[in-house]
């Protein structure tokens, strides 16, 4: 039995490199950067006005000029005009400034007269009349070849604008891996068939699918297997081939029908560890097989769901190069767990000025998936310690 920072090591140590594709950016939310994206132009790409009103060299100000007589109109999208001594020019937000100009009086500060605007005496002052006063210069966000969005980044919404903003219409991203999710035992039913007292539904895989999607891995498979040695290694022998991840539920423990580790050594399955010293999930299984990375999970549903947040996400993160932020929280109350083991605690979060606190949520079993629902996520507890402390700083993994 090892620990599970050995067991992440063992799982980071074998992290596969993943090949990269080119979408459209009408395809890329959630997905992760395969390479830096650069800026194509300066930021902004030429001098940019920024409020609605007129543009005017601020030396006729100063020359005590408060009233100026209109020129022209410029509407964003236009060529610069060439301002002429003692004008303006009506001018829009969003459009270059024109030539000879170097100051913009937002249209709130004026008054309009019969041959053009003049600045409203609360305004006609070095303050607010200003070379630069409203204006954005060229490059001032970043020039040309500045890194806008790093690689390895997961792409949203904000980063996806950048993108288009830049003039990129598709961008190199990290290749979905393939997962399957396969639930194993001879006791489950698909969801919606009919059901007998000694039967259970097959929720595991469904539970593990929605997490899956909900951090954006997408591209899962779901299988449901009974107990049977023969056919269980047909059908994995083909899912092995087919996926580069796969996850089962059930069939690790020490049960007369816990027959997965015999399968996956006859498949040709390299095993890097079996049973973790962690609660829940102790009889957790790992392996290999050529780049293809199979997790062996509890078939009780919190531990699955947990073993799989913990694990198979790092393990997917690992692949695409992504580093989530660790999470910290305070204890709510006093905790005692006396085994040397990890402990993995489902908890909700609350929340005060200072700080986020984690409220145990209290579980009937390890089964006990209504409890589940009133947890925003898990704490992870040290092993080598017995008692906690309410305020004791831990780390939390959110659903």
């Amino acid at each position: 039995m090892i620990t599970v920072s050995t067991a992440v090591q063992l799982i980071q140590e074998q992290t596969p490199q993943i090949d990269c594709e080119e979408l459209g950016f009408k395809h890329l939310d959630g997905r992760v950067l395969a390479e830096d994206i650069l800026a194509k132009r300066p930021q902004p790409p030429f001098d940019r006005v920024t409020m609605d009103g007129i543009a005017i060299n601020s030396d006729d100000w100063k020359a005590m000029q408060p009233e100026f007589t209109l020129q022209a109109t410029q509407f964003a999208g236009e060529a610069a005009i060439t301002l002429k001594a003692g004008f303006c020019i009506e001018i829009m937000t969003g459009a270059v400034v024109p030539l000879n100009a170097d100051c913009v009086i937002p249209i709130e500060q004026l008054d309009k007269t019969e041959t053009g605007y003049r600045i409203k005496d609360a305004f006609n002052s070095r303050k607010h009349v200003a070379p630069g006063s409203n204006i954005h210069y060229q490059g001032s966000d970043h020039l040309e070849n500045a890194v806008l969005i790093p690689v390895n980044t997961k792409l949203k919404a904000s980063h996806i604008a950048c993108l288009v903003s830049a003039g990129y219409a598709q961008a190199k991203v990290k290749i979905q891996p393939k997962i399957a999710v396969v639930m194993t035992g001879d006791e489950l039913v698909k969801a919606g068939e009919p059901i007998k007292d000694h039967q259970i539904y097959a929720s595991n895989g469904t539970a593990l699918t929605s997490l899956l999607k909900m951090h954006h891995y997408t591209r899962v498979n779901e299988f449901i297997l009974g107990d049977d040695a023969k056919v269980l290694t047909t059908a994995l022998q083909a899912i092995l081939k087919q996926h580069d991840f796969v996850i089962t539920t059930g069939g690790v423990s020490m049960g007369q029908k816990d027959q997965l580790p015999q399968v996956f050594k006859d498949l040709g399955v390299t095993c890097h560890f079996h049973t973790v010293a962690q609660k829940p999930g102790k009889p957790m299984w790992y392996g290999t097989h050529n780049k293809t990375q199979v997790f062996g999970l509890p078939g009780n549903p919190v531990s699955a769901m947990i073993t799989a947040r913990r694990y198979i996400l790092t393990a997917l993160d690992n692949v695409n190069g992504l580093k989530r932020r660790t999470q910290m929280v305070r204890l709510s109350e006093d905790i005692n767990f006396k085994p040397a083991l990890t402990y993995f605690l489902p908890v909700k979060i609350l929340y005060d000025q200072e700080a986020r606190y984690a409220e145990p949520v209290a579980f009937n079993t390890s089964g006990d998936t209504v409890s589940l629902t009133r947890s925003d996520g898990f704490v992870e507890l040290d092993a080598n310690t017995v008692q906690f402390n309410a305020g004791d700083i831990v780390r939390f993994f959110p659903w």
